[in-house]
């Protein structure tokens, strides 16, 4: 995304798990992780930033430096979750969508937690999390204008029978 102009309508596919960027929901601008993509959520930190171009000009301006990675957008567009090893431990965070403010960490605990996706209604925040085994779902109820949780973690998925 960074060094390109966007502008006019742009293709609008949702993220894979591998990839560091996101659209607002307005389609009108993009979050985007700097450096190499982590795919193993295990791996050492690295100094990275969040940003955010406007796709009508290309306008691009810093969101967070850090250890951030796989952005998300918030449905309403409030906030963006990622996540990051800021305090030790992986984690998953919450920011203002304008970069104001302090990260609020909406995880904080000795497992490794990553790949945050929002729900379609903006309360909850699922995640990857090896807190039950290697890799499984599990989810904590988000307030999508503050981004703090709003209660503990738990399983994002019944149990297989």
């Amino acid at each position: 995304v960074r060094g390109r102009r966007l502008g006019g309508e742009a293709d609008r596919e949702e993220p894979s798990q591998e990839e560091h960027h996101d659209w607002s929901p307005d389609g009108g601008r993009i979050v985007y992780a700097t450096g190499e993509p982590i795919l193993d959520p295990s791996s050492p930190s690295r100094h990275a930033e969040l940003r955010v171009v406007t796709v009508v000009d290309g306008d691009d301006r810093l969101l967070h430096e850090g250890d951030a990675t796989q952005p998300r957008w918030s449905p309403n567009g409030h906030r963006i979750a990622f996540w990051s090893r800021r305090e030790g431990y992986r984690n998953v965070y919450t920011l203002a969508e304008d970069g104001g403010g302090r990260p609020l960490a909406i995880t904080r605990d000795e497992h490794t937690n990553w790949s945050p996706a929002w729900s379609a209604d903006g309360a909850w925040v699922y995640f990857s999390s090896d807190r039950g085994g290697a890799g499984e779902l599990w989810r904590v109820a988000v307030d999508e204008l503050s981004g703090g949780a709003r209660g503990d973690v738990e399983p994002g998925a019944a149990a297989p029978a």
